[in-house]
């Protein structure tokens, strides 16, 4: 139902990112007892649940799978926040996923190549399925001459210590990853 986005770095020279995103969502069926998203060939670094306990889980680059502390019936819902590292994917047919291009870091969120073609997984961990619609938060750190610019509208901006910047967008419409 809903995606936090935190981009919490940026690297340019090695064309990665590290970030978290906090994933809420709602059981649409009985005895829903695995979170299955989509991730493509990031490193996880922990997962946590709702109430902040470490989980455990299965990910073979492509397939994320979380067990749930309980079987949900439908419209139970349940938050996990996944931090994870590594670079994003393109589209293998050249036109899709996430670049890095001179100052700019940019996604498409569609790759012609791949099935389905919405492409979230190129950079956060989704149900990247074309039906599913979610609304995003999106918080991004930037070094202090860049910006960030995402869907939605912006909410705020400021210079953290260190001199970096924390720019937060809202896309309270749901939209496909």
């Amino acid at each position: 139902t809903h995606y936090d986005i935190h981009i919490n770095d940026l690297n340019y020279t090695t064309k990665s990112l590290v970030a978290h995103c906090e994933v809420d969502f709602t059981a649409t069926g009985a005895g829903i007892d695995t979170l299955v998203l989509s991730l493509l060939t990031f490193t996880i670094d922990s997962i946590r649940g709702n109430i902040g306990q470490s989980i455990t889980y299965l990910y073979n680059d492509t397939l994320l799978k979380i067990p749930l502390n309980v079987t949900l019936l439908p419209g139970d819902t349940q938050k996990v926040t996944i931090y994870y590292r590594g670079q994003p994917k393109t589209d293998p047919s050249g036109w899709g996923g996430f670049y890095f291009s001179g100052t700019y870091a940019f996604n498409l969120g569609v790759g012609f190549d791949s099935n389905p073609h919405n492409f979230g997984r190129a950079w956060f961990p989704a149900n990247d399925v074309f039906t599913d619609r979610s609304t995003y938060s999106f918080y991004v750190v930037t070094a202090p001459t860049y910006k960030a610019f995402c869907n939605g509208t912006l909410v705020s901006s400021m210079t953290l210590p260190g001199g970096t910047s924390a720019w937060t967008w809202e896309m309270n419409e749901e939209i496909p990853t």
